[in-house]
């Protein structure tokens, strides 16, 4: 599904970027640019780290 419409960036490549390190939406737009322009993208963006990191936790 595309998340920001702005940068055409879809989930998979934010889930990508989020099973680094990253865990803000400013380290999701300085990786891919999602995020950046309009800002329409943001608590979705979020909801997709928050997931990450559940993820993460559960799998450690």
């Amino acid at each position: 599904m595309v998340v920001c419409h702005c940068e055409l960036v879809n989930d998979r490549t934010i889930n990508e970027i989020a099973s680094g390190a990253v865990t803000t939406v400013e380290e999701v737009t300085a990786r891919c640019g999602a995020g950046g322009r309009c800002g329409g993208c943001h608590e979705s963006i979020e909801r997709l780290l928050a997931a990450s990191e559940t993820r993460v936790r559960v799998a450690v």
